[in-house]
């Protein structure tokens, strides 16, 4: 959901120590804190190390930028330097947490709705209302606009819904029980224009929309709760920004929606489905990553800048299919591109390609990785909306002039 990598460019131990202007020893000691990663070098048979030429660069800026505090600015908007505190996502060391709280645990022990509440208050003693379905005015305003069986925009009616629904409410606009309704707004948005039997959870919903064996429902649960933040992400930096200029809770929904709709974002969980289908049509994982790269395309779905190892994301994921799934094909093929990444890409599946195969193992329909990624996010908006509007301060970055000089006036 944050894009792609191209595959990756390593170093030697002596370059990157000399890159680095240190010894060797203070090399080893930037990868044992987790500064820069490293790699079995090709043909060692493990014996020797290479190293991410992305980590080493990186390391370079930060340096660079206690000599010269103006590079800050440009820095740190691309995987930099942390720009802003929050108490909601901590990303360390190969794992990530909510509030403290390792994520891929507390999913396996916490509902969605449970973790949602925990993530916008810290609190797990929170009253969280009951999901009661489709509001039938709602839906009368919205068919008077779009058409609700057009499943493909499905993103765009949710905007739409989130900005009727803002104009019709009648409670604070950026209360914890509004949170909730936007919350069940998306999940509505997901189920028209079908009907489901009056569900449980969110989970429940959704299981039901899609027909999921009810033993299976916690699969989709577990999706959401992993998906619900991943820090400064592109969508959750755009929430905040519009929370901080005083916007309402919804608007700052609208807006992070906008921005996760990029191919480089959410949108490119479409891309991973696309090699997805390539892969089952062809019935090689090998043969059509060969063929792509023919074509000088990406492969999608592998790799992810913040972390060094596999995305724990992906990683959980797959353990739940195989616990729950482990003779569907779709868990084979989750295999297959598990060996196939580490062993010829030096990269593992992020949560792009384990929705996409979480879709397939459940025999879920196109648009349900985007639904579950987006209603699992959108928790993760709300939460960072909520702080930033608490912290009371405007983001307003400086954007450093690089275009062409101004004109001296002739004296």
């Amino acid at each position: 959901m944050e894009g792609t990598r191209e595959i990756p460019v390593t170093l030697s131990a002596a370059t990157a120590a000399k890159l680095l202007d240190v010894r060797i020893e203070t090399l080893y000691a930037y990868v044992s804190r987790g500064l820069i990663r490293s790699e079995p070098a090709a043909g060692s048979g493990g014996r020797e190390k290479v190293y991410l030429r992305e980590d080493i660069d990186r390391l370079i800026s930060r340096k660079a930028i206690r000599r010269n505090p103006d590079q800050m600015s440009s820095s740190v908007l691309r995987w930099g330097e942390p720009s802003l505190d929050s108490k909601l996502t901590l990303i360390s060391q190969n794992q990530y947490y909510y509030r403290g709280e390792e994520v891929t645990r507390m999913a396996k022990e916490r509902s969605f709705e449970e973790i949602a509440m925990f993530v916008w208050t810290g609190d797990w003693e929170g009253n969280i209302p009951e999901f009661s379905g489709l509001d039938q005015s709602l839906v009368e305003s919205l068919s008077n606009l779009i058409r609700l069986d057009e499943r493909r925009d499905w993103l765009k009616r949710c905007q739409l819904a989130l900005i009727v629904h803002e104009d019709r409410e009648k409670i604070a606009s950026n209360s914890i029980e509004s949170a909730w309704g936007i919350l069940y707004l998306l999940v509505s948005m997901a189920i028209l224009p079908s009907q489901v039997r009056k569900p449980h959870s969110i989970s429940d919903a959704l299981a039901s929309l899609w027909n999921v064996y009810p033993d299976d429902t916690h699969i989709i649960d577990e999706a959401l709760s992993i998906c619900l933040d991943h820090e400064l992400n592109i969508s959750s930096f755009t929430a905040r920004c519009a929370a901080s200029s005083g916007a309402s809770l919804h608007a700052s929904i609208v807006a992070a929606i906008s921005a996760f709709r990029g191919p480089k974002h959410g949108a490119n969980i479409l891309r991973v489905q696309a090699f997805l289908k390539e892969i089952e049509r062809e019935k090689s994982v090998v043969s059509v990553a060969k063929l792509r790269q023919r074509r000088g395309e990406s492969l999608p779905g592998f790799g992810h800048p913040l972390y060094s190892e596999e995305d724990p994301r992906a990683k959980r994921i797959f353990h739940i299919l195989e616990a729950s799934l482990s003779g569907s094909a779709a868990v084979t093929l989750f295999k297959e591109l598990r060996i196939f990444g580490k062993e010829e890409l030096n990269r593992m599946p992020n949560i792009d390609l384990a929705l996409g195969i979480l879709s397939m193992a459940l025999s879920l329909p196109d648009d349900a990785p985007v639904q579950i990624a987006t209603i699992g996010r959108c928790a993760g908006w709300i939460g960072h909306s909520l702080e930033q509007r608490d912290s009371d301060q405007l983001i307003r970055p400086r954007a450093r002039y690089v275009g062409k000089p101004p004109r001296r006036s002739l004296a």
